[in-house]
């Protein structure tokens, strides 16, 4: 519960796992009508103090990680009687190693009167403002009380100023820590979020539970790259990489082996033919076992974005070399994988558990008037939607010349059946894009090309925008799958230079694993210098080849420059 409490408290707090991390105190001496030393053991004392609208139950304890108990209520005054009323706050201080905490209990805010299932010996309190009080003094019934005899408790002080109720008072000392007297401590927060957790694993949640719900998405005043400003500022605010890091921060506080990655992830329907989507989330080692986290699309502890496998998470999101080479050493997925499998967008935790189960999960699919999704056993699909889809599938922000969409189906899709172990379409256009939610997997993604890969490749041939890198790029890679002379002759005009001739493309396509490429486009770049243009990767050879596009002067249109693997080569042919 976040709260403020002007006056006398100023407590500064935010909610994680229904609790806070740590609440900052800093209270100043009240006036108070009255303290009671309620009961003394070898374990505890219990102190009850009465202010002029408020009560303080306090109990102090002499072992344990529980260092005091704080419990403040309104109260009523009616003739000779107290009435407890609805909870003010409900606080605790907890040692975690060296340092010492108040922590917010809000899950007690829902009990109007507070009982022993949140407050320690509550009932007694409430068993003690039952019996009559003549001066602060509590008889034991109100005979006794109007006579003034058998007294049940006398106060150890009335009428002056008391200290804030984290001061032990016997030792006058203050319990909490003095970082966890500040406002946001990295280590106070480190040991707060920590505490409670008994394994690595409920550790790693509390921490994502705390920058989940503290955190909206968005972009402050803070560096994302600050993860300290960002966890002791005020703003809230954070994206991919300040999450990723406040993440990776706070796990390596708690001794947890975790890393900040980044690379590309497939979110929208298009990512079947290029990713181009950057994104910063986090892998980490708990109990031995490398996990998966990206705590920026978790909405809660739920979420199957937190602690997933490495399997699963590659589905959605492929990560770039971190350049620590032990940590990067059992890593060996490539781009081309990556973009050469089942599209899945919001994957189920046993997704890829269920995948083999899918005869036909490649994304891009060519069929002949028919498509039929085929499973090996029953896989319930709750929902089937078709969608819009335009050519070219790719547009850069860099791209200053506006390309002229061509429509290629209107979302409307066709008829299909669904079976225990299939789904069936039927095409009625030339291309189709569909999605299936399928439980036990999430939302499989299948463009459709009514027709051949060879009539794939004719098409984006036939349709070559030079206004667009991505357009020209297929064409030409489309052009080395067919090795047709007569396609090349088509592209002359799209050449850089107008003298390359059909055998020189073809040996530099197959020079650089043209032959990998099927559908997909990726890793685009953008070069500026010696070589002015656009460059794509297509292959999973490990020379990353590439297919380069130079710029006009008026950066307005495209040209095919060559097939290689760098561009100081290329600028040598």
């Amino acid at each position: 519960m976040k709260k403020i409490v002007l006056g006398y408290v100023l407590l500064v707090a935010i909610s994680v796992f229904g609790q806070q991390p740590y609440a900052y105190e800093q209270e100043g001496p009240r006036f108070c009508l009255a303290v009671f030393l309620i009961d003394e053991q070898a374990t505890y004392s219990h102190y009850i103090r009465i202010f002029q609208n408020d009560f303080e139950s306090i109990v102090y304890f002499k072992e344990g990680e529980t260092l005091c108990e704080l419990t403040r209520c309104n109260y009523q005054k009616v003739k000779q009687n107290y009435r407890a009323g609805r909870l003010k706050e409900f606080k605790r201080i907890y040692r975690k190693d060296s340092l010492t905490f108040a922590q917010e209990i809000e899950e007690a805010y829902d009990s109007y009167i507070p009982t022993d299932q949140y407050s320690f010996r509550m009932a007694e309190v409430n068993e003690l403002f039952q019996k009559p009080i003549v001066k602060n003094i509590f008889y034991e019934n109100r005979v006794t009380a109007f006579l003034k005899v058998k007294p049940v408790l006398a106060p150890l002080m009335t009428y002056d100023f008391v200290e804030p109720w984290y001061i032990e008072p016997i030792s006058k000392k203050n319990l909490i820590s003095p970082p966890c007297q500040e406002a946001q401590n990295i280590s106070c927060l480190c040991a707060a979020l920590q505490f409670g957790a008994s394994t690595q694993k409920e550790t790693a949640q509390q921490i994502a539970s705390y920058l989940i719900n503290r955190f909206t998405y968005g972009y402050g005043d803070t560096s994302q790259y600050n993860p300290v400003g960002l966890l002791t500022g005020d703003q809230n605010l954070a994206v991919c990489a300040g999450y990723s890091q406040m993440y990776e921060l706070l796990l390596k506080k708690a001794n947890i082996a975790a890393k900040y990655v980044d690379g590309a992830v497939r979110i929208e329907l298009n990512d079947i033919f290029y990713s181009g989507h950057t994104h910063a989330w986090n892998e980490l080692e708990i109990d031995g076992k490398r996990l998966c986290s990206d705590v920026t699309w978790a909405n809660d502890l739920s979420s199957d974005w937190l602690l997933n496998t490495e399997e699963n998470f590659f589905l959605s999101h492929f990560r770039e070399p971190t350049g620590d080479s032990l940590w990067d050493k059992s890593y060996t997925r490539t781009m081309y994988e990556f973009m050469h499998q089942p599209m899945v967008r919001d994957p189920d935790k046993n997704a890829i558990e269920n995948l083999q189960y899918v005869k036909n999960g490649m994304p891009m699919q060519f069929m002949e008037d028919e498509f039929t999704v085929r499973f090996s056993k029953s896989l319930p699909v709750s929902q089937v939607r078709f969608y819009e889809l335009s050519y070219p599938f790719v547009q850069f922000e860099t791209q200053k010349a506006e390309v002229t969409k061509l429509h290629l189906s209107d979302g409307k899709g066709g008829k299909y059946e669904k079976g225990a172990k299939a789904v069936s379409f039927t095409l009625k256009d030339q291309f189709t894009r569909v999605s299936l939610d399928v439980q036990g997997i999430g939302t499989l993604d299948y463009c459709v090309f009514n027709g051949s890969p060879a009539d794939f490749y004719r098409f984006v041939i036939d349709h070559i925008d030079a206004k667009s890198p991505y357009s020209v790029a297929m064409a030409f890679m489309a052009c080395a799958k067919l090795n047709d002379a007569t396609r090349f002759q088509q592209l002359k005009p799209y050449l850089t230079n107008p003298k390359m001739s059909f055998k020189t493309f073809q040996k530099q396509a197959k020079t650089y694993a043209t032959a990998d490429f099927q559908f997909a486009l990726f890793n685009a770049t953008r070069h500026h210098g010696t070589f002015d243009g656009f460059s794509f990767e297509y292959s999973n050879d490990k020379t990353e080849p590439r297919i380069y596009m130079s710029i006009s002067e008026d950066e307005k249109s495209y040209s095919f420059t060559g097939f290689d693997t760098d561009v100081w080569d290329l600028q040598k042919k």
